[in-house]
C-alpha cells in the first residue's frame, strides 16, 4: 500500500510540475526606420493623419501570422504592446515625419478640425506575415481638404518585405519596414502646395 501511495504521489508531482509549466509572453511593437526618404525641397500641401484601419481579423493584441492559404494562427504567448492599428498610424506619422519638409505633417487634434489642413485616411486592406516571415501589406490612401471634403489623392500601394528569419522580432521589423515604404509613397503622392 505505501509502494501505491509513493507512486501516485511521484505521479501527482510529475503531473502538477507539467501543468505549471508556462510559456513566457513576449511583446512586440512597430518602430519609425532610418530608411525614410529625403525630403523633397519643394513646399507641400499641410496634411495630418487621420485614420488608419486594419482588417478585423487583425484587431487583437495577439500576433496573427498566416499559415496556409485558408489558414491563420493566432499565437497567444507572442503579443502586440498595444494596438496594431495604434502602433500603425504612430509609425507612419513618425516615418512622414522623416521624409517631408518641415511644417508639413500637422499633429493633434486641431490640425485634425482645420479644412485647410490635408486629411489622409489609410484603408489597409492586408498587413500579415507568414510563418516564413514574408510580409504582405496592401493599403490604399485619400487625401482630402476642405469643407465639404474635395478629394485630392487618391492611391494605393502593395508592398512586400521579407524578414531576415521567420522570428517574431524579424517579423515585427518586416512589418515596420513595410510602414516605411507606406509612408515614401504617401509623401511621393502629396500635392504641392
Amino acid at each position: 500500500m505505501k509502494r501505491i501511495i509513493a507512486l501516485s504521489s511521484c505521479l501527482a508531482a510529475l503531473t502538477l510540475g507539467a501543468c505549471g509549466h508556462k510559456e513566457v509572453t513576449q511583446f512586440y511593437t512597430l518602430a519609425a526606420t532610418d530608411a525614410a526618404s529625403p525630403a523633397p525641397a519643394e513646399a507641400l500641401q499641410p496634411v495630418t493623419i487621420g485614420s488608419v484601419n486594419l482588417p478585423s481579423i487583425l484587431d487583437r493584441l495577439q500576433i496573427v501570422r498566416r499559415a496556409g492559404e485558408n489558414q491563420i494562427v493566432i499565437a497567444d504567448e507572442q503579443r502586440w504592446a498595444s494596438p496594431l492599428d495604434e502602433m500603425t498610424r504612430r509609425t507612419l506619422q513618425e516615418d512622414l515625419e522623416h521624409s517631408l519638409p518641415a511644417q508639413t505633417l500637422r499633429v493633434g487634434e486641431a490640425a485634425a478640425n482645420d479644412p485647410t489642413i490635408g486629411l489622409i485616411t489609410v484603408e489597409v486592406d492586408k498587413f500579415e506575415s507568414d510563418t516564413a516571415g514574408h510580409v504582405e501589406f496592401d493599403a490604399h490612401w485619400t487625401v482630402t481638404k476642405g469643407d465639404p471634403a474635395r478629394t485630392l489623392v487618391q492611391s494605393a500601394a502593395q508592398i512586400s518585405e521579407t524578414a531576415n528569419n521567420a522570428g517574431y522580432p524579424a517579423m515585427a521589423d518586416a512589418m515596420s519596414h513595410a510602414v516605411a515604404d507606406l509612408a515614401a509613397r504617401i509623401a511621393a503622392t502629396l500635392p504641392r502646395k
